[in-house]
């Protein structure tokens, strides 16, 4: 959509008087100034939309700087329980509480050219996955769920978010998200804040077909949903979620060939083994396990030559190699493209040894030979 503003420069006409200023000397008499609604930064801090001020009045927006030569107004929108909203860069937010809700809002496309949403989880904190005999792994108390009319639906997440994203594909009915507060837990305090972006079918930053979480930049760390630690890379203190099957991906970037997983022994605990500090690969990983494509013991160096792989799957209580032995972390490369993280978590987790904590790996590209 294009706002356009109608100026009519009376003052500045030599007839009252008026001397012209370089920028209506630049615009005329009359003039019609036309601009996008692209997103801004806020003067807040906050992500907005560019609106002329009446727009973001309109939806009982926030406007929070300039934007478009001062034309437009950078219109930050905020929706609680119960909220509506089709327009980008919208938060989705919860003050702080105990008390045990049931919120809805919803998400409509602000044109048919969009065609991701994606969800930022700038603060997030529920209640985490249970730990109780019975429901292990399972978001019994508090959870979120995300509708996707005409397509898959995200799974439900429940815990610690902050830092996470998804990318889902947009409906051209509107999205729900519903969070539940449950009545069981009464200390934890819940709060987020999600800002929901709309992508236009022709954005280069849609994520590619079937990722739910896309990643840029040639390092990062990757987490499942719910991690809680204190250190990046250490033992997560909440168990993992059950019930999980999505892709995570990553955009290859120029000049890179390969891309390198690390984790350390107290940061990786996915599937039932009784085989501390050990890993295990391929068919032997059936319950809960990661798939990377093309796995691979990794080089000095990322060479072009394959080395023997080791399987697509990983699980265990360790990032190590060869399967099922001691000794310090090892670095695992792929080449195979694109570069793709699968997350596969079943639905039991009762046993002793099947309730474990999840991931937590730097993932680096390496540049080509």
């Amino acid at each position: 959509m294009l706002f356009l503003i109608i100026s009519l420069c009376l003052l500045c006409s030599p007839a009252l008087g008026g001397k012209p200023t370089d920028r209506q000397e630049r615009l005329g008499l009359l003039s019609i100034v036309k601009f996008a609604n692209d997103p801004c930064g806020a003067s807040n801090g906050s992500n907005g939309t560019c609106l002329a001020a009446n727009e973001c009045s309109a939806i009982s927006g926030t406007a929070s700087g300039t934007c478009a030569d001062s034309f437009g107004v950078c219109c930050v929108l905020s929706i609680g329980c119960g909220g509506s909203t089709s327009t980008n860069n919208t938060y989705v937010a919860q003050a702080a509480t105990t008390t045990a809700a049931s919120c809805s809002y919803t998400v409509c496309p602000a044109s048919t050219d969009i065609c991701q949403i994606r969800v930022d989880f700038e603060k997030f904190v529920m209640a985490g996955a249970s730990t109780t005999t019975g429901t292990k792994g399972q978001c019994s108390d508090d959870s979120l769920t995300i509708s996707n009319p005409t397509g898959p639906n995200p799974p439900m997440v429940c815990g610690t978010l902050t830092g996470q994203h998804m990318y889902i594909d947009a409906s051209t009915s509107c999205h729900t998200f519903m969070a539940v507060i449950g009545s069981t837990d009464t200390s934890t305090s819940r709060e987020w804040s999600m800002r929901v972006q709309q992508i236009e079918c022709s954005s280069p930053t849609l994520a590619p077909v079937g990722c739910l979480q896309y990643h840029t930049g040639t390092t990062g760390y990757i987490y499942n949903f719910g991690w809680v630690g204190s250190t990046v890379l250490g033992t997560a203190t909440t168990p993992h979620q059950n019930n999980q099957a999505y892709s995570i991906c990553f955009r290859r970037e120029e000049g890179y060939c390969s891309m390198q997983y690390y984790a350390e022994t107290a940061g990786f605990a996915v599937s039932p083994t009784t085989a501390a500090s050990s890993s295990l690969f391929g068919d032997s990983c059936s319950a809960d396990y990661l798939t990377i494509p093309g796995l691979q013991v990794s080089p000095g160096t990322a060479t072009t030559a394959f080395v023997t792989a080791i399987g697509d799957r990983i699980c265990g209580l360790a990032w190590k190699y060869p399967a099922g032995t001691p000794g310090a972390s090892k670095t695992l490369v792929t080449f195979t493209k694109p570069f793709s993280v699968g997350v596969n978590f079943d639905s039991e987790d009762e046993d002793t040894n099947d309730s474990q904590t999840g991931f937590a790996i730097i993932y680096t590209q390496a540049k080509c030979a």
